[in-house]
């Protein structure tokens, strides 16, 4: 069966999108087993540093690692998922969303396709954001890593993996520039992209558990059947 990693948002729960939205109904419809691991604190960074505060270091292991060198390969090991990278997809919303589309930059060999809602993309626009300050240190003074954990400039990484991308307009957590530049950025270079930006909705559930017919028709163009 298909595999999807779908992660939660910054706080957030492994049980988040079971109880808020049908992400069970559609991965039954479509055959997909579903790992949702609890993250906590985590930006889906690949490492920590000395400026990282120790109380958002969310396990012995940085996030986006824990994802891609415990997770995924666990689930290979011992459920009936797929072992190819086409037989494989990730999903996430708000931090989650950034951790979506940074997976596959990390580890491009490990991910068919990924699909992003209200996610950011490209953190040095937002240099006080906490969620960052807390794992990279003040972008002033530390701007290396800022960079090296970023989409836009992992975006070479992305080529050959296809990406939906979702944003509500009226989004006031994660303005919807992120994704619109993000697109912008991947169309410009011909990668594999779908934008997708609702007029109506924001930074909710009713556009994230809303979009979840359209992510899983997505993945199921872009996967594979695969033992």
């Amino acid at each position: 069966m298909k595999l999807l990693v779908a992660l939660h948002g910054w706080r957030g729960r492994g049980d988040d999108w079971e109880r808020n939205s049908p992400l069970g109904y559609y991965a039954n419809k479509h055959g997909y087993v579903v790992v949702a691991p609890h993250m906590g604190t985590t930006v889906y960074e690949r490492s920590y540093f000395p400026e990282t505060h120790p109380k958002y270091k969310w396990a012995a292991i940085p996030g986006g690692r824990w994802i891609g060198e415990v997770v995924v390969p666990y689930m290979r090991r011992n459920y009936n998922v797929s072992k190819t990278r086409m037989g494989t997809a990730i999903m996430g919303l708000s931090t989650g969303g950034r951790g979506a589309a940074l997976l596959p930059a990390y580890y491009p060999r490990m991910f068919g396709a990924f699909a992003a809602l209200s996610g950011d993309y490209d953190i040095t626009m937002a240099p006080k954001e906490k969620t960052c300050t807390y794992i990279y240190g003040a972008y002033d003074k530390f701007p290396e890593p800022w960079k090296a954990d970023n989409s836009k400039y992992l975006l070479g990484r992305l080529k050959a993996i296809p990406a939906l991308l979702i944003h509500g307009k009226r989004d006031k957590v994660c303005p919807v520039e992120q994704s619109q530049l993000f697109a912008r950025d991947m169309k410009a270079k011909g990668f594999d992209v779908t934008f997708v930006e609702d007029a109506v909705l924001g930074h909710s559930w009713k556009l994230w558990g809303g979009y979840l017919g359209a992510a899983f028709e997505f993945f199921n163009s872009k996967l594979q059947t695969a033992p």
